[in-house]
């Protein structure tokens, strides 16, 4: 049983309490409770989460029972304020305590959760970014490798046709100093040396 205790305006008179549904430890009818100038001391069952005590007072304990006050009653001694409704239970403060706690490490902790995600995003955000240079750079020296075959085959083209220039001026030569070695060992043909004298500048 829990002792409550209290003054009240009323000076004289009853309290009378009754359970809206019985449970284990409360009596099933009305309780009247005696008040000796203003004062209330008397011992009640604590109440399930879910029942309370219908409350009214009067002068006498045959008038009509109507209840104007619920009371909720902790299981620990209290005040009559308390379970009056008055003041704010000492379990109800803690546990409201506890919720505002909670309720601010659940915030901190959504905090650091966005935090993260945002953390992350920008990581995904600078690793997109990278991936992305480091095609640009695969693709430019991909370019790059290209040219540079189109460069080697250019230049293997112009070997080519130096080769084939130099194979050519060879002939040239063969054919000018067979030529000269005609017409110089012809002594019946009258013809004019200026013209020897000119193929003998390429050879």
């Amino acid at each position: 049983m829990v002792q409550v205790t209290g003054n009240l305006e009323v000076k004289n008179g009853y309290v009378r309490v009754k359970p809206n549904v019985p449970f284990i430890g409360s009596l099933s009818g009305v309780s009247a409770y005696e008040i000796n100038d203003g004062l209330v001391n008397i011992q009640l069952a604590p109440t399930p989460s879910d029942r309370v005590y219908l409350v009214d007072y009067s002068l006498s304990t045959d008038a009509a029972f109507l209840p104007t006050e619920n009371w909720i009653v902790p299981e620990y001694d209290c005040g009559l304020d308390e379970v009056r409704g008055l003041v704010v239970y000492k379990q109800n403060l803690q546990l409201q305590l506890d919720n505002n706690q909670l309720r601010l490490n659940n915030n901190q902790l959504q905090l650091q959760i966005d935090e993260l995600t945002l953390d992350n995003n920008q990581l995904r955000l600078d690793n997109n970014q990278l991936q992305l240079q480091t095609e640009q750079l695969t693709s430019s020296n991909n370019q790059l490798q290209l040219d540079n075959n189109q460069l080697r085959l250019d230049n293997n083209q112009l070997q080519l046709q130096i080769d084939e220039l130099t194979l050519d001026n060879n002939q040239l030569r063969l054919d000018i100093k067979k030529l000269l070695l005609e017409k110089t060992g012809n002594d019946e043909t009258n013809f004019s040396l200026a013209p020897i004298n000119i193929f003998n500048r390429f050879l």
